[in-house]
């Protein structure tokens, strides 16, 4: 892959990162707060909000382990949702880290 196939790619995987948010960040926080899902299950657990961010995360980049290992795909969704996936929880937990320093 050369420079722009690569910015292309990349500038089609932002997309469809933010296209993640503004459909499913919207399905699971049932509220104004963007990051309620998270924090409804922060409080039921006692683990903070970036705890159970990271648990969502691990699964997905398990899933990129096992591709990286075996080279295979064991579910329907293709392997870049896996890293949009990743790359959405990290932009959400950075988010939350950012919303705690504001809080200091």
């Amino acid at each position: 892959m050369n420079w722009d196939e690569f910015n292309t790619y990349q500038a089609s995987l932002w997309e469809k990162v933010v296209n993640m948010r503004d459909t499913k960040g919207k399905e699971y926080a049932h509220s104004g707060d963007r990051f309620g899902n998270f924090n409804r299950l922060s409080s039921e657990l006692e683990m903070s909000n970036l705890k159970v961010a990271w648990v969502y995360l691990k699964k997905h980049l398990d899933s990129i382990v096992s591709y990286i290992n075996n080279e295979e795909v064991y579910s329907v969704e293709p392997i870049e949702g896996r890293f949009v996936d990743a790359i959405t929880y990290l932009t959400l937990m950075a988010g939350m880290a950012q919303e705690k320093e504001w809080q200091k």
